[in-house]
């Protein structure tokens, strides 16, 4: 009897584990788990204008959010507040980003770009120094005066202090076509950007961008530092 018992309670033992395991595996299935995307960087403006640099404002660029494992949509990240250089930086949310919103910032530092987050519980509080030494580009004064809908239009890269570089060509309609580029390549060809109409009010801009990550609670933080020169050009077929 005292073995049937004890028969009894072992069975129950395990069905309860089996019960519980079950429950846990399932709990996990059930699991929302977020993934975090955020960089916080700062642009340099300019504008050729006959071949000459013309600075047209500095930037901050900040984008916080989070998908859901579950709705797989990104979503906006409560922070506190948010400080460049000691000064406070206005700073709001859509349905998928926190970001910043315009602020101005002055077109020379003499001291290191410092990053101040207040954050959440859902997202760490930091601070972080970044040198103010920007992406250069050098070859500015030869980019080109025209880009071919239908050709291709070769163009000379050149500078230093970066790892990433973008272009993209914009029409009179706000029609655009952008690319990445090698940051080791000496030169870039724009090829039959055929979404684009002719127009002699077109634009070319090209940024150059120096760019890091830390890890921080367990997020990875990108840090940006970009320089971007836009230039005025004719869009021809």
């Amino acid at each position: 009897m005292k073995k049937l018992f004890q028969i009894i309670i072992l069975t129950c033992c395990v069905a309860l584990f089996s019960f519980c395991k079950k429950q846990s595996e399932t709990g996990l299935d059930n699991e929302e788990i977020f993934t975090y995307n955020s960089s916080f960087g700062v642009t340099q403006n300019y504008n050729v204008i006959n071949n000459v640099l013309v600075k047209n404002g500095r930037y901050p660029n900040v984008f916080i959010s989070k998908q859901s494992s579950k709705t797989k949509i990104p979503s906006s990240v409560k922070i506190d507040s948010l400080y460049f250089n000691s000064s406070p930086l206005s700073f709001g949310s859509d349905n998928f980003y926190t970001m910043s919103i315009t602020d101005t910032l002055p077109q020379t530092i003499a001291t290191n770009l410092k990053w101040k987050v207040v954050g959440s519980l859902e997202f760490a509080s930091f601070t972080e120094l970044m040198p103010d030494s920007f992406p250069r580009f050098t070859k500015y004064n030869v980019l080109p005066d025209s880009v071919s809908r239908t050709g291709t239009t070769l163009m000379q890269l050149g500078g230093a202090n970066f790892n990433d570089v973008y272009i993209r060509v914009v029409d009179a309609q706000s029609h655009e076509w952008v690319t990445s580029v090698d940051a080791t390549s000496s030169n870039a060809a724009i090829t039959s950007p055929t979404a684009l109409s002719t127009t002699t009010s077109g634009n070319i801009t090209i940024s150059f961008s120096q760019k890091y990550s830390k890890t921080i609670d367990g997020k990875t933080i990108y840090f940006i530092r970009s320089s971007a020169y836009k230039k005025q050009i004719k869009i021809i077929n």
